[in-house]
């Protein structure tokens, strides 16, 4: 059998073996499985912790928030896990039940982690998912410096049963990856070119244009906002996959709202002298700086600047990107020019973005929202889940019924595959009018087909006369041009009976 560490891309037989016998789907071998994972990570934990910041150069608190944050992904992922319902379940069609909500796994999951950074949580968030639906897994690990994947690797592979797990060095065939569901976490990458549109699964992704908007209205609470952007710009060595592109700022606030950074970043510089002994310091320019930019702040996380214009936005990133991490901010003149401004960024009308954070009163904040349309919204808020981890992927969006915003559900892995055991009342009329051996049931046959031709449902809407546009226009008009002239004919009138007065 080939180690479950496969670099000869020939794939997983073993796998595939697996898959047909059904051993990913025993509810007790996932329940092991969880199991055995979570004690090898909570044995680990401070090894982990540690690979971490030495990989990422985090904090001591931002990586122990990424671990914590990922055992609490395996955890209610394993609740999910019930011998109780699947055993109810697999007995409905013996006790004659329909089973309409019946799901099994996809099959195989692939998942190629984020490479951007050394990720924990990125890992194990879409690995229990697919270990929760009843898959078998493999996770593409390349051989690298990295403490924190090297640790990863080495406790998944002594944790998980090789039979329905398996580590990959490099990505393996088409042949291989056609059977699997492929998480891609870094959207499309060219190492894919066929698997996209010819792999008879499905491809669990990213938005291709993940921008992050971030508004600040007029009406915005700015200390909070200052705070939210502030965290989610720079936290974790600003490696958050909802880090702002541009914050959208009123130009009504924008001198407030450059001062609640300043202090922030001030109190900031503060606590990380405390921290490190190292002094931090903390420049402003008011002028002077680049072409590009408008009030520039300085500290040791990065820049904050308003830039002049965003046509050259893309440009600007490029080139600024290598040097240091940038906040970039924007003065909008109102709401409607903020989001006129989207498409300078996205390029396309048509185009949303992937998340939009909004500090607002509520009535503006609505409107925004629904103008925005993006595919994930937040309201005076920034969660701090969101600091670490992948984007939600396009394929799954963000589960409305719970705000622990898991990146990944076991639904996502699994295919619907419901049994029904009794016909509908529909299926039982359509079937007594195709028969004529009962005249009864022919005549009722024919009293449902009159029924399902009655008028739909009234709206409730109250009943008002049609008006066409036009000529409400032309109403409008008119009633302008012969009401001017009797306005000022009787003001006329009545300056000559007051003077006759």
């Amino acid at each position: 059998m080939p180690s479950p560490s496969n670099r000869s891309l020939k794939g997983f037989p073993q796998l595939t073996a697996a898959c047909i016998e059904g051993k990913p789907r025993s509810v007790r071998h996932r329940q092991h499985q969880f199991h055995r994972l979570h004690d090898a990570l909570i044995a680990a934990g401070a090894s982990i912790v540690e690979a971490l910041q030495d990989d990422n150069s985090f904090l001591r608190r931002e990586a122990v928030l990424e671990y914590s944050l990922a055992l609490r992904e395996l955890r209610s992922t394993y609740e999910s896990v019930s011998l109780e319902a699947e055993i109810a379940a697999a007995r409905a069609v013996e006790q004659a039940r329909d089973s309409l909500h019946r799901k099994v796994g996809v099959g195989i999951v692939y998942i190629r982690p984020d490479r951007t950074r050394a990720d924990v949580y990125g890992t194990l968030s879409p690995l229990c998912a697919a270990l929760a639906a009843g898959n078998c897994i493999v996770v593409e690990m390349p051989n690298t410096t990295r403490r924190t994947t090297s640790i990863l690797r080495r406790i998944l592979l002594d944790s998980l049963d090789h039979d329905t797990f398996a580590v990959s060095d490099a990505v393996p065939p088409n042949e291989f990856l056609e059977q699997c569901v492929v998480v891609q976490q870094n959207g499309i990458d060219t190492d894919l070119p066929n698997i996209i549109s010819t792999s008879a699964k499905r491809l669990v992704s990213p938005p291709l244009s993940s921008l992050n908007i971030f508004f600040v209205d007029r009406t915005a609470d700015l200390e909070r906002a200052s705070r939210s952007v502030l965290e989610a710009k720079f936290a974790f060595k600003g490696t958050s996959s909802f880090a702002p592109a541009v914050v959208f700022v009123h130009e009504a606030v924008r001198s407030q709202f450059s001062d609640c950074l300043l202090q922030d970043v001030q109190a900031f510089a503060g606590l990380a002298t405390a921290e490190s002994g190292t002094v931090n310091k903390v420049d402003v320019k008011t002028a002077g700086g680049p072409s590009e930019f408008e009030g520039l702040i300085s500290d040791p996380r990065g820049r904050i600047a308003f830039i002049k214009d965003l046509q050259n936005y893309k440009t600007l990133v490029k080139s600024e990107a290598q040097k240091q991490t940038n906040l970039l901010l924007y003065s909008a003149t109102s709401m409607d020019d903020m989001i006129d401004s989207i498409a300078d960024l996205t390029g396309n009308l048509l185009d949303t973005p992937s998340s939009a954070f909004i500090f607002a009163r509520l009535p503006e904040a609505k409107y925004l929202a629904n103008a925005v349309a993006a595919d994930f919204t937040c309201v005076n808020t920034f969660p701090v889940e969101l600091l670490v981890g992948p984007q939600f992927p396009r394929s799954m969006g963000v589960i409305a019924d719970t705000k622990a915003l898991p990146r990944y559900i076991r639904e996502i892995f699994e295919e619907s595959r419901p049994v029904i055991l009794t016909p509908s009342s529909t299926s039982q009329m359509v079937e007594s009018g195709l028969t004529l051996e009962q005249p009864g049931l022919r005549s009722q046959f024919l009293d449902w087909t009159e029924l399902m031709q009655a008028p739909l449902r009234p709206t409730g809407q109250r009943l008002g006369k049609k008006k066409d546009f036009f000529a409400v226009a032309i109403g409008v008009g008119a009633g302008v041009v012969i009401g001017m002239p009797l306005l000022i004919l009787t003001a006329f009138v009545g300056k000559v009976v007051i003077r006759g007065l």
